[in-house]
């Protein structure tokens, strides 16, 4: 195997951090882990914004057993609108509306964030603003 990388290749990541000619570029991440999470809830807009609210898996969060999180500014609203309005409701008002696999922010945009949802896929969110709370 030859351990020589062409010169087009996507750089490696190595401790959260990409070489990007001479400025090493950091990846953002949330505060909570929302692997395994729980979504409780959702509320899209008033405008182009979404807000989920999440019960965090304790295994992987010690500190916090919920969070919020508020997507504005959403450029692909339509699309993220569709994606959320098609998920099932909840057999019980108590029920939660489905499982998070992930939520990270994807790196192609200063604010745009994945979620995946188990059974449900996922989708890219190109957001302008994010708060987490």
């Amino acid at each position: 195997m030859n351990s020589k990388r062409p010169k087009h290749a996507l750089p490696r990541l190595t401790g959260g951090a990409v070489s990007c000619r001479h400025q090493p570029v950091k990846f953002r991440s949330f505060k909570h882990n929302y692997h395994d999470g729980q979504l409780a809830k959702f509320t899209l807009g008033p405008r182009r914004e979404l807000t989920l609210e999440v019960d965090l898996n304790p295994v992987w969060n010690k500190e916090k057993r919920s969070a919020s999180v508020r997507l504005g500014g959403i450029e692909n609203f339509d699309e993220v609108n569709s994606f959320f309005e098609a998920l099932p409701k909840p057999p019980r008002p108590d029920a939660y509306l489905a499982e998070i696999s992930g939520l990270w922010y994807s790196g192609e945009g200063t604010n745009w964030v994945i979620i995946e949802l188990n059974d449900h896929g996922h989708i890219s969110i190109h957001s302008r603003h994010v708060t987490e709370w």
